[in-house]
């Protein structure tokens, strides 16, 4: 089940997989989604805003008031911590550097003081929260996701070996010896890479494949925050496994 993502057809060349490795050597190993040199920086933003939009959703929003706070998170009005924490994560006003955390769950409302979130499109600021505040004492942000391990998928080209798999040590060579049928959703993050790459696996394995298209309508942490009766995913999904016993 590929869930936007899985790895593309052509991989990178021998000198960039060299050069990227390279690369490593400066600045932290991890992805650095802030700008800051703070690679935990997004997820305690994330953590801290999410759970108070959990236990006090309709409170004026407490990190309106923190100075280091970037520009791009601040709502221009002030805001309930719900306003504020879907604010920072709606694809319509959260910034590009934020792409992975994207979703559909509506807007600021039209009036208000402090200003509320209205709930719409694909899902509610209530259910995105809780997806990232914490589900039985675990949190659903990537605090530490290893810029090598980017790398190394870059080189996986879909189970095919090549020259950059032996500058990395990647050994992903089993991509003509797949049995199992395979299933991939596509959102504005992985447009025009993950079906194409599942497509070309499927074809060399000589297995079906389930391709569902949202590129337009969806971002990369809908199929997860959408509301299960609107959810494109759980509907394609569903009869998917059902199909694969």
């Amino acid at each position: 089940m590929l869930i936007d993502g899985g790895s593309g057809g052509a991989p990178i060349r021998r000198a960039e997989a060299r050069e990227q490795l390279d690369q490593l050597g400066d600045g932290s190993p991890f992805l650095d989604l802030s700008g800051f040199g703070l690679p935990w920086a997004i997820g305690v933003l994330n953590a801290v805003g999410s759970t108070l939009a959990v236990q006090e959703p309709d409170a004026p929003a407490v990190l309106n008031a923190w100075q280091p706070l970037p520009a791009a998170l601040r709502p221009p009005v002030p805001v309930t911590n719900a306003a504020g924490y879907g604010y920072a994560v709606d694809n319509d006003t959260s910034p590009s550097n934020l792409t992975l955390v994207h979703m559909h769950i509506g807007g600021l409302a039209a009036a208000g003081d402090p200003r509320p979130w209205a709930d719409g499109e694909l899902g509610t600021v209530a259910r995105a929260a809780r997806m990232f505040s914490g589900i039985e004492g675990i949190d659903g942000s990537a605090w530490y996701h290893p810029r090598r391990l980017s790398l190394d998928g870059q080189a996986v080209a879909g189970g095919v070996a090549n020259p950059a798999q032996r500058v990395l040590g990647v050994r992903a060579t089993h991509g003509r010896d797949l049995e199992l049928p395979i299933y991939a959703f596509e959102t504005s993050l992985g447009a025009g890479r993950v079906l194409k790459g599942a497509r070309a696996l499927a074809r060399r394995s000589h297995v079906k494949a389930t391709l569902v298209d949202r590129h337009t309508t969806y971002d990369h942490l809908d199929p997860l925050s959408a509301s299960p009766d609107a959810n494109e995913f759980v509907k394609t999904v569903i009869p998917f496994l059902r199909r694969a016993k």
